[in-house]
């Protein structure tokens, strides 16, 4: 098995993302405890779609949200002749570009929320991009020969700008 040039792996590691994660699950848990608690002492019948609506699906979706912040993560390796990334839970098999394949790269600093609405993945498909940018500041943007555009985040820009430069004479025209 071949050795990457450089890798990295990103989560949502700050403590202000575990802190909404807790918090979206405990108030999912409290909206559930309470609509049994409704159901079992005051033989409630929740025929309305509000009522309904209030104390079951809100909660299945925050604790949905809750899961996917914790269990997200970026992984991006960087071989002698391929670009490979990952980012679960949304992608189960890697995604593999070729040098040869990438016509442009450029190494800067991005506003994830401003730019791209947050992080996470986010497609532009006015502009045919795709990002993933979790707790990144920095990021590649890669164009393809296609004019589909690539970006993925980083926190080790010094160690990406390095590999990219050994694999540089392979075609790739950096700016």
């Amino acid at each position: 098995m071949e050795t990457p040039i450089f890798s990295e792996i990103q989560r949502y590691a700050t403590k202000r993302m575990r802190i909404i994660a807790v918090i979206l699950f405990v108030t999912a848990l409290l909206m559930l405890c309470l609509l049994v608690f409704l159901r079992v002492n005051h033989h409630q019948s929740f025929s309305k779609v509000p009522v309904l609506l209030l104390f079951t699906i809100i909660p299945v979706l925050q604790l949905i949200g809750a899961l996917l912040i914790l269990i997200s993560r970026l992984e991006v390796n960087i071989f002698s002749d391929r670009l490979e990334y990952k980012y679960m839970p949304l992608m189960f098999s890697w995604q593999v570009i070729q040098f040869s394949e990438i016509y442009r790269c450029e190494l800067k600093e991005y506003r994830p929320v401003a730019g791209y609405g947050g992080g996470g993945l986010s497609t532009r498909v006015r502009l045919r991009d795709k990002s993933y940018l979790l707790q990144s500041k920095f990021g590649a943007r890669f164009e393809l020969n296609n004019g589909k555009i690539i970006i993925l985040g980083t926190n080790r820009i010094a160690d990406m700008r390095k590999a990219l430069g050994e694999v540089a004479s392979r075609g790739v025209e950096r700016y």
